[in-house]
């Protein structure tokens, strides 16, 4: 018999089954959202918002790593909350103070 709290083991996540069947969902919806949007702007658009409204995350944003002189991230798309990434400083450089967090690994490591 399966105890209630039985957990699936993903990587280095283990998730609750009810976790893994939303994640299952989002992503046969996200392959409509491709399938459906007609340019990239819209896709991140949608993508942000469908992570906030069906995901059950409470702010979601998309960065692009740039190659100039600070190595920046710049915001394109964003979701949920009050946050307003307008102006904030992000980078992908491992000298820069901005860099230094999660979207900085991954703009380093593709990861």
């Amino acid at each position: 018999m399966d105890s209630p709290d039985k957990r699936v083991v993903m990587g280095n996540d283990e998730l609750h089954p009810d976790m893994h069947q939303r994640r299952l969902v989002m992503l046969s919806s996200c392959v409509d959202l491709i399938a459906r949007c007609v340019s990239e702007q819209q896709l991140l658009d949608e993508f942000s918002t469908f992570m906030t409204a069906a995901g059950g995350y409470r702010f979601c944003w998309i960065g692009q790593a740039v190659e100039d002189d600070s190595l920046t991230i710049h915001p394109i798309a964003q979701s949920g909350g009050d946050h307003d990434l307008a102006g904030i400083d992000i980078s992908w450089s491992s000298q820069s103070t901005f860099g230094n967090g999660l979207a900085g690994a991954v703009g380093r490591t593709g990861q």
